[in-house]
C-alpha cells in the first residue's frame, strides 16, 4: 500500500519516509514531498493513502489539506500537535478523516490505518500474531511456536514466519538446523531504521516454506529486547505475513507484555502438573490485570499430553479457571526425530497424532473445525 506525506520543512522528509517503511508501507523518494509539490504528486501516480504533516504555518497546512481533497479520492490524514483544538478542527473540516498526535505518529497512523482497512476504505495488510509462552523452562514454548507455524505454513506456504523474541537461551536455530546471516540481536540496534527490507533480509527460509527470525545457533543467553524494536518488529511482521508466530520464551517482562496487547492471540503452554498449574493460573492473571492482554485473546495449550500420573484435563481447567484450547500429545520419539533431523513435525511424520494436534491447534485459532 503506497502512501505520499506532504511537510513544510525538508528537514523532516528522511524521518517520515523512514516512518512510513517502518510500518510495511510503500513510500518512495518522490512519495516525500513539500506542499507545494503535492497536487502534482498526487495527480501524476496512484496512491492509497495521504499524509499530511502541519508545521509551522498551521493556515498554510490546512490550505494544502483543503487542496489535496479535490485532487484525490485517497482517505487524508493530518498530523501535528495535540493541544490546538481549532488546528484540529479546521484539519478534520478541510478534508482530513483523521488527526493524528505527532508526538505518537508511528502508533496513531498504524491504528488510522487498521481503521481505514476495517471500513474498507484501503486494502491494510493486516497479518495475524500469535505468541507462545510458558511460565517455566521446559515445558515446550519453541516445540510448540515452531511447529505450530509449520502446520500453517502447510497451507499458507512462504507466507508464514517465526520469530524468536523472548529472553533467555534460544533454541530455533539449532531445532531447525539454520545459520541466520542476521539476528534479532542485530536488529535492536537498527530498529529506528527498520523497514520491510531491512527485516525481509534478516530471515531464513526454511526448505518447509516458513520464514523463520532466530538468534545465532548455540547461544547461551539472550537478553530482552527494549520495547521499541520489539513492537516495531511486529508491526513489519503483521504487515509482511499472513501469520506470524511469536516464541516469546517464558520470562516476560514489561516490555514484552505490553508488545502481547499487539498480538491476535497469545498461547500459554502449560505441564499437566501441580507446579506448572499452579504458576499457570498466576501467569493468566498477570496477562490480564498487570500487561492489558483482554481474556478473550488467552487460549492454553497443554503440552506431553498422555503421560503417566498426570493431572485430568478437566482437574487443570477448574485450576486454571478456563478452558485448554488444545492438548499436544506426549511423543518424545517423533519429536526427536524431526528435531534432530531439523525439520518440522509436520514433514517427518505427517500422520502422527502429535504432528496433526498442531494442524487442530491451528484450525481452532482460525475458528475453524478442528
Amino acid at each position: 500500500m503506497r502512501i505520499v506525506v506532504a511537510f513544510e520543512e525538508p528537514s523532516q522528509r528522511d524521518y517520515l519516509r523512514q516512518l512510513a517503511l517502518s510500518l510495511g508501507l510503500e513510500c518512495g523518494p518522490t512519495d516525500c514531498v513539500a506542499y507545494g509539490d503535492l497536487k502534482v504528486r498526487l495527480a501524476r501516480e496512484p496512491h492509497d493513502v495521504v499524509l499530511i504533516v502541519i508545521g509551522s504555518q498551521p493556515v498554510q497546512a490546512i490550505a494544502v489539506i483543503q487542496q489535496a481533497a479535490a485532487y484525490t479520492k485517497a482517505p487524508l490524514l493530518a498530523a501535528g500537535p495535540s493541544n490546538d483544538s481549532q488546528v484540529i478542527l479546521q484539519s478534520i473540516r478541510a478534508g482530513a478523516r483523521e488527526y493524528l498526535d505527532e508526538t505518537h505518529l508511528r502508533e496513531e497512523l498504524n491504528a488510522s490505518l487498521e481503521k481505514l482497512g476495517q471500513a474498507g476504505l484501503i486494502q491494510h495488510r493486516h497479518g495475524k500474531l500469535i505468541a507462545v509462552t510458558a511460565v517455566l523452562p521446559g515445558t515446550g514454548v519453541t516445540t510448540a511456536a515452531t511447529n505450530l507455524a509449520f502446520a500453517w505454513a502447510d497451507r499458507l506456504p512462504r507466507r508464514v514466519a517465526l520469530a524468536e523474541i523472548g529472553a533467555g537461551v534460544p533454541e530455533i536455530g539449532l531445532m531447525l538446523d539454520l545459520e541466520p546471516r542476521h539476528t534479532v540481536a542485530d536488529l535492536k540496534g537498527l530498529w529506528d531504521r527498520l523497514d520491510s527490507t531491512m527485516l525481509a533480509q534478516s530471515l531464513v527460509e526454511h526448505p518447509a516454506g516458513v520464514h523463520v527470525l532466530a538468534h545465532k545457533p548455540e547461544t547461551l543467553r539472550v537478553d530482552h529486547l527494549p520495547l521499541e524494536p520489539l513492537q516495531q518488529t511486529l508491526m513489519l511482521l503483521k504487515a509482511m505475513f499472513e501469520v506470524s508466530v511469536l516464541d516469546c520464551g517464558h520470562n516476560l517482562d514489561a516490555a514484552m507484555g505490553k508488545a502481547l496487547t499487539l498480538c491476535d492471540s497469545v498461547l500459554v503452554v502449560v505441564r499437566l502438573d501441580v507446579p506448572s498449574l499452579r504458576l499457570t493460573r498466576k501467569l493468566l492473571n498477570a496477562l490480564t490485570n498487570d500487561h492489558a492482554v483482554s481474556r478473550e485473546r488467552v487460549q492454553v495449550v497443554a503440552n506431553r499430553y498422555g503421560q503417566r500420573k498426570q493431572i485430568g484435563l478437566k482437574q487443570a481447567e477448574e485450576t486454571l479457571g478456563r478452558p485448554i484450547l488444545e492438548s499436544i500429545p506426549d511423543d518424545s520419539t517423533t519429536l526427536n526425530e524431526a528435531v534432530n533431523q531439523g525439520m518440522p513435525l509436520i514433514r517427518v511424520a505427517p500422520r502422527a497424532t502429535i504432528a496433526r494436534s498442531f494442524l487442530k491447534l491451528a484450525n481452532r485459532l482460525e475458528g475453524k473445525p478442528a
